[in-house]
């Protein structure tokens, strides 16, 4: 049973938003180490409270599993295997410039925070999309794969982000909560629930992954080596920039080259990079016909991998639904050779007749 926090500044809405995610086995109390005090939802927390949390994160992550090895979450090290998910992140060409980091992951769940950087927030307390896009599919991809013991991991399948509204004033940290909701050898699916550190509730997503089956010689997720930093850091900002692209173009359509920053750990283009491309083709779709829409939800349905070098990527967006009160834009992602690679939907209210 879900109790409210004295400390709690969570709105009524939230809260049932909250209830409602606990009553699916959602993730409010996520464990790093059978050692260590619970990390407890991000909403209304103390900032004290929030100290002593971080401290005790740190300090699992000092200790390693006996033989020095990353492990898988189910295994009993736990903090060997967060320590693997902090280090792959660290390296990650999308995590790495959006700030993403792992503060706590058990089987089927996993933490994950990003600073709120000025450059990430605009004026009206919206983050920036690729943030969140970026963030709810990692989450929701390491908590599926988490729970399935010698995962290789697996693509995207299909991603939807709902979303709810602004960071609250002075946030100064998002906090997405991944946990898995059905997981076999095959697929996964999962949630994410994103708040900051005031409490606002930000998004929410769902999300399903396919789960790489085991082959002999090939290792699992947490066993294989990390690789070193190299190369660009993805960049958030400039993805949103691309909106105001060619401004005497054809506003149905916006094209994006694929760079090494945009990869995956799989070396593929990341799946929240996908659809964050969509999303910021689909605001600048709708800002030409004058009228101000706030983003509802976005869902894309991932057809084929992406390699880097795939050179450029063509968003092309159409109106199925443009009603008095809801617009709903449909986008293509395709390669230059015309073959898709994504479908995207997304719906908006009109804040202005």
């Amino acid at each position: 049973m879900l109790r409210k926090d004295p400390a709690t500044t969570l709105p009524e809405p939230a809260l049932e938003a909250l209830r409602a995610a606990a009553t699916a086995g959602a993730t409010l109390l996520t464990v790093t180490d059978p050692t260590s005090p619970p990390v407890r939802s991000g909403a209304g927390v103390a900032e004290d409270d929030r100290m002593e949390q971080d401290t005790a994160v740190r300090a699992s992550i000092g200790r390693v599993a006996a033989d020095g090895s990353p492990a898988h979450p189910s295994d009993g090290s736990r903090p060997a295997a967060l320590t693997a998910l902090r280090e792959r992140l660290a390296v990650a060409p999308v995590e790495r410039g959006v700030g993403t980091a792992a503060t706590a992951l058990s089987p089927g769940r996993v933490r994950l925070e990003v600073p709120l950087r000025p450059d990430l927030v605009g004026a009206d307390g919206t983050v920036n999309a690729a943030v969140l896009t970026t963030t709810a599919d990692c989450a929701i991809g390491m908590s599926v794969h988490s729970s399935v013991p010698d995962s290789r991991g697996g693509p995207t399948v299909e991603l939807r982000l709902d979303h709810v509204g602004p960071v609250g004033a002075g946030a100064r940290t998002l906090i997405v909560d991944g946990s898995v909701v059905h997981s076999d050898t095959r697929t996964g699916a999962g949630r994410a629930l994103l708040t900051d550190d005031t409490g606002a509730l930000v998004a929410h997503a769902v999300g399903t992954m396919a789960v790489d089956p085991v082959r002999e010689g090939v290792p699992a997720l947490w066993a294989t080596p990390v690789p070193p930093a190299a190369g660009e850091a993805f960049d958030p900002v400039g993805l949103a920039a691309l909106a105001g692209a060619d401004p005497d173009g054809d506003p149905a359509e916006l094209r994006m080259t694929v760079r090494g920053s945009m990869s995956n750990l799989r070396g593929k283009v990341h799946g929240g990079v996908l659809m964050g491309f969509a999303h910021v083709a689909q605001d600048r779709f709708q800002a030409a016909h004058g009228v101000a829409v706030r983003r509802v939800s976005c869902t894309v349905d991932y057809l084929r991998p992406v390699p880097l070098d795939a050179g450029e990527l063509v968003c092309r967006s159409e109106f199925v639904r443009r009603g008095r009160r809801f617009w709903t834009v449909r986008t293509t992602v395709s390669r230059s050779d015309g073959k898709p690679v994504a479908l995207a939907a997304g719906t908006g209210v009109l804040l202005a007749p």
